[in-house]
């Protein structure tokens, strides 16, 4: 999904005010929760698309539009990772997607309509403005190439 109004977004969104508010609270458990499969299904029941993927403390998903993020399985994120889906600033919403086996490093952030590929890896700190191609690992702010490697098969 490219970028899109966030007026335009909740006119045509399925869930109504009241469910999105009533969710808000499994993200702050999920951001304090010691376990991490646990943490997880705080996450998921936040909105979150997500299954089997190791996500660190202090993590911080969009609570207004969670529901535009997903995380793939054998997906790791460090600590303080920040995923954001939407921009008040640009009044603009976009789905996050994060591949299987990416890593994502401590504090990183990453923006409205990116795609993480497979295999991807995001140094600590990095934030992430465009998607990042499978098996390419990007640092710095904003994120740029570093190293590239073909895919797992």
């Amino acid at each position: 999904m490219a970028l899109v109004s966030i007026v335009q977004y909740r006119k045509e969104r399925a869930l109504s005010p009241w469910r999105v508010h009533l969710r808000k609270p499994f993200s702050v458990l999920a951001q304090h929760w010691f376990g991490w499969k646990l943490r997880g299904r705080f996450w998921a029941l936040a909105g979150v698309r997500i299954n089997t993927a190791y996500i660190g403390r202090e993590c911080f998903f969009d609570q207004e539009v969670p529901e535009l993020i997903t995380v793939e399985d054998e997906v790791t994120m460090s600590t303080r990772v920040t995923v954001i889906a939407h921009d008040t600033q640009r009044a603009v919403v976009g789905t996050v997607v994060i591949r299987r086996r990416a890593f994502i490093g401590a504090g990183a952030i990453i923006l409205p309509g990116v795609e993480i590929g497979e295999d991807a890896v995001i140094g600590a700190g990095a934030i992430v403005t465009k998607s990042v191609p499978p098996g390419v690992t990007v640092v710095g702010n904003p994120a740029r190439p570093l190293v590239s490697r073909s895919a797992a098969p």
